[in-house]
């Protein structure tokens, strides 16, 4: 038998939820339960998908690619007063879907619901925040301005070749038109990946919520809207790959991994981030916490109504037909422990007792705990109150000074001043409370019965509230005024202490009041609380991409760069050149017979006679028989230099094609490109 309270047992977890709660709890106060924006975050990242679909597709169709026509369509569709505002919507959007993604992350952590059942949840939302980034990344590159140069830059670097001679020399325009295009087509298809994974990530989900309030869609918008028009989104500086970037505003989502690439270079932070990564997805396995689950079917008692298999919010339970026979049930619940997160809430639902957890049964429940709880209260005349809550509840101390965890047991009794007995019933979910029990109380002599559970929209197995208010609903009798239903913040000792307090002080109260999810989801807040929400995602909003967004440069700006750029079709190795002796009086081509390995190409470069770069440049192709392209750079200090180019590309003596004295100016970019026609290297600009 696990502790009555696995949940709390994580100290460290529970300590951070609890100041995460403390929020939760203040803006319960200032919103109500009702309208907690930080309760609906999940789907407020799909509603910014949306948007920026939305966005996404009205700029792509005013949109020109290319190096000579991206920077001036974009300028342009800023110009006009729409399209700087579906411009500046969309780059909001695209920040603060990562902050809510990952403060959503963060919740999920802190409060358990990464592993078990619930691993590929976690895992799908990673890949999520990924997909959404590489497709950002892109869209800052389509810009073309001194982000995208910087971006631009560091793939030059890191995979030279081919790639880096797209991007130099003068005929830039037309050798990369067809990576503009490319880049354009799958920022704007790879999206269709995120619906992929939106479906994994909901994939276990007996009744998944997709789409959130109509106020939280309405007061985002409003949100994006008031600060897209405050502090528009504004492209840097043309993009010019013949200045090193001196200074330019970065957005630190996206972008700010390129100055640490440039200060620890890319080994380093790649293998960084990889790290993070990985020990994210390995969480769910090193990281397992405990619960009172897996729920099992006790074969006699059930009946087969699949009111369990209805309401499990985790799809854990499946009516098959009975393999034995049985005269009166032809059904019977099929639990599958590994889906299984241990809430209870089929417990709560099973009028049969065909349901038990294996962690904590039924009956040190109610038999053993609240039943002899009760009579003893009723042997020393007292009326007790009896309080139902959570074990979040519990861990995170929301139950005051009134009610402790009891060590020993899922029940506690204490008496209070001026309130009595007060009876404490500790379960996993307020949805694993059977209705029953609260009926069998009142019976047994109880004064009132409290149920305390977590936000409506903020159970952590999503449903129990919900269930427990449909159960309620049912039963008319239920509903009176000794009989309490109270949502409140894990951790928020206000609500129960103001209800037990008065409950001491005789006040009396109306039927409970419960939970209408249709209503909340369709309901609209008040003039007030609008105010407050306007307020409340244009704060957000401002927070994901102004106070992030900072200015960096390269460390090589301080210097100036000189850039080798090399293609060649390569000189074929001869059968002498080989060491290869053919038959005597053979006339064949040996490159027919050995093959068209080509020899590498060398270069060397001084700078007023010091060495400052050799590189050695290898055909492409399996056996060396392709084409060879090559890059290179070298930085050094501004000033007049004779620069003095070598070339070797037959495996012979080394030829001098470069002989003279060229101006390098701070930040500037002077490329030595070879022309194997002439034979020479020419500079650029």
């Amino acid at each position: 038998m696990t502790s009555s309270n696995p949940y709390g047992e994580r100290r460290l977890l529970r300590r951070a939820e609890g100041y995460w709660s403390r929020l939760e709890a203040l803006f319960n106060r200032i919103f109500t339960p009702e309208f907690n924006p930080l309760y609906h975050l999940g789907t407020l990242g799909i509603y910014l998908l949306i948007v920026l679909t939305v966005t996404g597709l009205y700029l792509t169709v005013f949109y020109r690619p290319g190096t000579e026509q991206a920077y001036a369509t974009v300028e342009q569709i800023s110009s006009g007063w729409l399209g700087g505002l579906m411009r500046s919507v969309h780059r909001y959007a695209s920040d603060a879907f990562l902050l809510v993604v990952l403060i959503h992350a963060l919740k999920t952590f802190i409060s358990d619901r990464f592993w078990g059942a619930r691993w590929l949840a976690w895992l799908s939302g990673w890949g999520l925040v990924i997909f959404a980034w590489v497709i950002g990344t892109m869209g800052y590159w389509l810009v073309w301005d001194l982000r995208a140069q910087w971006l631009t830059e560091y793939l030059i670097r890191s995979l030279g070749g081919a790639v880096a001679l797209t991007f130099i020399g003068p005929n830039i325009a037309s050798s990369t038109f067809a990576a503009f295009v490319i880049v354009l087509f799958v920022h704007i298809f790879l999206p269709l990946s995120l619906l992929g994974l939106i479906i994994v990530h909901i994939l276990r989900l007996a009744r998944p919520r997709i789409w959130s309030p109509r106020w939280v869609m309405l007061w985002s918008t409003a949100g994006m809207v008031a600060v897209s028009l405050v502090w528009p989104a504004l492209s840097a500086a043309p993009a010019n790959l013949n200045r090193l970037i001196e200074s330019v505003d970065l957005d630190a989502w996206y972008l700010g991994f390129l100055p640490m690439l440039d200060r620890l270079g890319g080994p380093v932070s790649w293998g960084l981030i990889a790290a993070a990564f990985l020990l994210a997805g390995v969480l769910p396995w090193i990281s397992r916490g405990k619960d009172v689950g897996p729920a099992y079917i006790e074969d006699p008692n059930c009946s087969g109504c699949a009111l369990c298999s209805a309401e499990c919010p985790y799809r854990a339970i499946e009516m098959h037909y009975r393999s034995d026979d049985h005269e009166r049930f032809k059904s019977i619940a099929v639990i599958n422990s590994k889906l299984c997160t241990g809430c209870g809430l089929c417990v709560g639902t099973c009028a049969t007792l065909g349901v038990e957890m294996s962690g904590l049964a039924t009956d040190s429940i109610y038999d053993h705990g609240l039943v002899a709880a009760l009579e003893t209260a009723a042997e020393k005349g007292n009326s007790p109150v009896v309080v139902f809550t959570c074990q979040r509840h519990g861990a995170l101390g929301s139950l005051g000074s009134f009610v402790s965890d009891a060590p020993n047991g899922p029940v506690s009794v204490r008496e209070v001043e001026g309130l009595g007995t007060l009876v404490h019933v500790q379960v996993a979910c307020v949805g694993m409370v059977d209705v029953d029990w609260a009926k069998e109380a009142w019976k047994s002599g109880a004064r009132d019965v409290v149920m305390l559970g977590c936000p409506f929209d903020d159970c952590n197995y999503r449903e129990g509230p919900l269930w427990s208010a449909v159960r309620l609903s049912r039963r008319k009798s239920l509903l009176r005024n000794n009989l309490h239903w109270l949502e409140a913040a894990p951790g928020d000792r206000h609500p129960l202490e103001k209800r037990l307090h008065g409950l001491a002080a005789g006040q009396d109260y109306d039927n409970p009041v419960l939970p209408n999810p249709k209503a909340r989801f369709k309901r609209l807040p008040g003039l007030a609380l609008s105010i407050g929400l306007l307020i409340f995602f244009s704060a957000l909003f401002f927070a994901s991409a102004i106070p992030v967004e900072f200015r960096a440069g390269v460390a090589a700006a301080s210097e100036s760069e000189a850039r080798i750029a090399i293609e060649h079709s390569g000189v074929i190795m001869t059968a002498e050149s080989r060491d290869v002796v053919l038959p005597e009086g053979a006339t064949v081509d040996p490159s027919r017979i050995l093959g068209g390995e080509r020899f590498p190409v060398g270069v060397r470069l001084f700078s007023d006679g010091e060495l400052l770069l050799e590189e050695v440049f290898e055909a492409r192709g399996l056996r060396n028989e392709g084409e060879i392209d090559g890059f290179s750079s070298v930085r050094l200090d501004p000033g007049s230099r004779q620069i003095e180019i070598y070339l070797q590309d037959d495996g012979g003596d080394w030829r001098l094609l470069f002989d003279q004295v060229v101006e390098f100016d701070l930040a500037g970019v002077v490329t030595f490109i070879y022309d194997q026609s002439a034979d020479r290297f020419n500079t650029f600009p």
